[in-house]
Parts: C-alpha cells; sequence; structure tokens
C-alpha cells in the first residue's frame, strides 16, 4: 500500500470547483517532492482552467535578492477581462494592485520561499 500524499494546503469545504481542480492537478504533478517541475505542467491539461490561470516564471532568487522577479508567462482570458488589459509577459511589478499591491506581493514571495501554493481571497 502507498504513502498516503499530504496536501500541500488545506481548502475550506465548499471552495470553487476551479480553484480545488487547480490545486488537485498541481498535487498531481507534484507526487512526493514539494512542488512539480516547471517542465511538468503543460496548460493543454487543463483547458478548462486556462482562463481563470496566471502562470508566473520566478528569477532572481538567491540570497542576495530583496524579492525575486516574478514574470506571467501565461494570464487567462477571464483574468485579463478582469482587469481590462493583457497582461502576459508583464511583471509582478508593473501591475496596478492599488492599495493591495505589497499584501499581493507577499503572497507571491510567500509561495516562493516555502514551495507550497498560496491561497487569498481578496476584494480589489
Amino acid at each position: 500500500m502507498g504513502a498516503v500524499m499530504e496536501s500541500a494546503i488545506e481548502l475550506e469545504q465548499g471552495t470553487n470547483a476551479a480553484l480545488q481542480q487547480t490545486l488537485d492537478y498541481w498535487q498531481q504533478l507534484r507526487g512526493q517532492r514539494s512542488m512539480p517541475a516547471r517542465k511538468d505542467l503543460d496548460p493543454a491539461d487543463i483547458p478548462r482552467l486556462l482562463p481563470k490561470l496566471m502562470l508566473a516564471d520566478v528569477s532572481g532568487v538567491d540570497a542576495s535578492a530583496k524579492a525575486p522577479e516574478i514574470r506571467f508567462r501565461l494570464v487567462g482570458t477571464e483574468v485579463v477581462g478582469h482587469f481590462g488589459c493583457e497582461l502576459t509577459g508583464c511583471r509582478l511589478s508593473e501591475i496596478d494592485y492599488g492599495a493591495l499591491a505589497d499584501e499581493i506581493a507577499d503572497v507571491y514571495r510567500k509561495a516562493v520561499a516555502c514551495g507550497r501554493p498560496q491561497y487569498v481571497s481578496m476584494e480589489f
């Protein structure tokens, strides 16, 4: 009998189905590792989730860097619709999150630092 895989994060009962499906996909890809490798993720595997996702590349992760650079490689059509402009290719620091900018950047920094998905619900 195989080992039971511990969930990287726990979502509340009744969580949005797309969010749960995204976490399930991530869990499947990571297996027993702390997180999946970039090469493991194939957007073609999750076509119904893509409109809701932002996939980012992270660089500058070392002890001397104040914060990693986060650039969005893919931004789903629903996300673009909410922002009203295309964000693919933009850095996190280039997106106007208004008063929540620091809080949102902290969520990304925490995800990079701990190698685990983060879930935060915010109105902006």
